[in-house]
């Protein structure tokens, strides 16, 4: 996903019920039908990231599976150099499709209350980090969106995450 633009902060909705571990959704983002950009090996491991076709702005965020949970991230955003905003990624190489597929690993790791989830293999420092509510979108050296952090889980949502992932402990 490569960066394109930046619109003013909107705000996220969390969602995690026990059954899909984590649903985000960007405040006012009225768009449908989205279009989708999914990653992670299909068979373990799907995350979904919902665009709106006309514009870019990321909507919504889905995990809708993971092949396991770490317990350490290898880069996280510092909170106090992020930049406030919602992000809209280029959507010129999708060539009319309303989806793209981008199989790659999806590292995922939860840190206290914070769910930190990484999008293929490192490509190089983060150069910017963009909060939109609760969300953060790790940028890196490239424009490229590398990875996506959910921030302060309530204990609730930390409950019905573990509870969908099968995390037992």
């Amino acid at each position: 996903m490569n960066l394109s633009s930046l619109l003013p902060e909107s705000g996220v909705q969390i969602e995690c019920d026990g059954y899909v571990p984590l649903i985000a959704r960007s405040v006012g983002c009225t768009a449908f039908p989205l279009q989708y950009w999914r990653t992670g090996d299909f068979k373990k491991s799907l995350i979904e990231v919902g665009v709106d076709p006309s514009n870019g702005a990321i909507c919504k965020i889905t995990v809708t599976s993971l092949a396991g949970i770490g317990s350490h991230a290898f880069q996280m955003a510092d909170l106090s150099a992020t930049q406030a905003g919602l992000p809209c990624i280029s959507l010129e190489d999708w060539a009319g499709s309303s989806r793209k597929d981008v199989e790659q690993p999806v590292e995922a790791t939860l840190i206290g209350n914070r769910l930190v989830l990484q999008f293929g293999p490192q490509r190089g420092q983060l150069t910017t980090a963009i909060r939109n509510g609760r969300v953060v979108f790790q940028i890196d050296q490239s424009r490229i969106i590398s990875g996506i952090e959910i921030l302060e889980l309530s204990t609730n949502e930390l409950e019905e995450f573990r509870y969908a992932v099968g995390i037992t402990a």
